[in-house]
């Protein structure tokens, strides 16, 4: 991840989406809000599409509000997709 050092001094919005899978993304993490963590509805479980147990897809985000955020239908992917709105 070698854009992780560039992420803390962008002095810019920064808008990510992920799977997570990994600790080693807990570095991250800790630069950036979850959007489901902060503002989402439910539990944002997106894995595995047909029976949802595991909130792994993320909308991170620095410099950015998130108003709410949600998963969406299945759509024919493993994974249901999401969204958030948000304020800049």
């Amino acid at each position: 991840m070698t854009f992780l050092p560039w992420l803390g001094m962008l002095g810019i919005p920064v808008l990510l989406t992920a799977a997570v899978l990994r600790r080693s993304a807990t570095a991250i993490v800790a630069l950036v809000r979850s959007a489901q963590g902060v503002a989402g509805h439910g539990f944002g479980f997106t894995y595995p599409a047909g029976f949802p147990m595991a909130r792994i897809d993320q909308i991170m985000m620095k410099g950015i509000d998130p108003v709410s955020s949600w998963s969406l239908p299945r759509t024919g992917s493993d994974h249901l997709p999401l969204a958030a709105s948000v304020k800049i």
